[in-house]
């Protein structure tokens, strides 16, 4: 939705340049990894987020990654976000760094902005791998392998493989495009990083700053995710449940 220029980012955020970051996997398909470079996606490497925000770029990550993936069945609305903190310290690190903009010591240079996109999920249906006791022996040992399958891709390779399906070209009951559904993208207020307790730009990146600007970020996307909630959310969905 944020990646390519045709949902109208460049118009709601003027001067911004923004590049969605994914997987160094995704990169290893050939003709895939092309399509990729050709809308503007990256790599999600410490190296490249902080190239970008050097060269005054912003940067789009999904926090929850391979994981998250898990819970991305029609109905649900589930992040995960608890132990995902390299972002914020990424952030806090990168404070001060660009001067392009001949940033003032009392001014902000670098900023987290929480994202949220309603009806995502409902874009394609899901087997869900998880146990269910009221499945025949044939379903219950194929969700034990592919369970298995798709927790090994996790564990050594840092991806997984959704068993995913949707509409056709030319019929809406069995393919792989997305179903023609709604997503609305909603953002929320920039939150402003700083040094905290007198530290400076130099300075090594303590847990408690980290800790205080992640607290920041999970309040902020709740707030955001409440406040839209009765605007853009789907009566059937449950409401966001943060994980992990």
């Amino acid at each position: 939705m944020n990646a390519e220029q045709t949902r109208g980012f460049d118009k709601t955020f003027p001067g911004i340049k923004m590049f969605i970051l994914t997987l160094t996997a995704q990169f290893m398909l050939p003709f895939y990894r092309n399509y990729l470079k050709m809308i503007g996606i990256g790599l999600v490497t410490k190296k490249c987020i902080k190239g970008l925000l050097s060269r005054d770029m912003s940067v789009g990550i999904v926090i929850g990654g391979a994981s998250e993936s898990f819970y991305a069945k029609p109905g649900m609305n589930r992040l995960v976000l608890n132990k995902r903190k390299g972002f914020v310290k990424v952030a806090l690190e990168m404070v001060g760094v660009n001067k392009a903009n001949n940033i003032k010591p009392d001014e902000v240079d670098m900023c987290i902005v929480p994202c949220y996109s309603f009806g995502e999920t409902a874009i394609f249906d899901y087997f869900d791998p998880s146990p269910d006791p009221n499945d025949g022996w044939l379903t219950a040992n194929a969700r034990r392998l592919i369970a298995g399958i798709q927790g090994m891709l996790k564990n050594y390779g840092g991806f997984t493989i959704p068993v995913l399906w949707s509409r056709g070209m030319f019929n809406y009951d069995i393919g792989m495009l997305p179903y023609r559904r709604r997503v609305d993208v909603v953002f929320g207020e920039p939150i402003a990083i700083r040094r905290l307790n007198g530290l400076k730009s130099t300075d090594p990146v303590t847990s408690e700053e980290v800790e205080y600007y992640h607290k920041l970020y999970v309040d902020a996307v709740v707030k955001l995710f409440n406040d839209n909630k009765d605007k853009y959310k789907n009566k059937y969905e449950e409401d966001l449940i943060i994980l992990e």
